[in-house]
């Protein structure tokens, strides 16, 4: 967990798109207890819980995050409203902030936010980098 001297500069909280059913930013397609996340989305700049939401919501093709786009605040957590760089999202199983558990079936869905090299990618989810959590679904946003 982050120490209060150590915190992240405040951001205002997006607002998230899509359809919601809760305030931590579950959607109608994946509201289990670690589905906190919303995605801020490269193509439009909006945040969704996930890209099903997106999809429903406009009609554009998704522009992913690469290698260049690391250091962008493009993952909202819905327990705290911290807003993770790309590069601390993918390395982490839990929010840095607030300690809540993200679903570790997310990796399965990478490739549609993330268009990252393998080695990158891998580096950036090894163990050595962060704990794997363990859900009870393995649906991501």
């Amino acid at each position: 967990m982050t120490a209060p001297s150590e915190a992240a500069p405040s951001r205002p909280t997006p607002q998230v798109h899509g359809r919601t059913i809760d305030a931590q930013t579950r959607c109608v397609h994946y509201g289990d207890p670690s589905d906190i996340i919303a995605l801020k989305f490269k193509c439009c700049g909006n945040f969704y819980p996930c890209y099903e939401c997106h999809d429903e919501a406009v009609t554009h093709a998704i522009e992913r995050w690469g290698d260049a786009d690391l250091n962008e605040h493009a993952v909202l957590c819905g327990a705290c409203s911290r807003q993770l760089t790309v590069a601390e999202y993918l390395g982490a199983a839990r929010c840095p902030a607030c300690d809540a558990e993200f679903n570790p079936g997310c990796k399965l869905h990478r490739d549609i936010y993330f268009d990252l090299p393998a080695t990158l990618a891998d580096d950036l989810t090894s163990p050595d980098r962060a704990e794997c959590g363990t859900a009870s679904a393995p649906h991501i946003p």
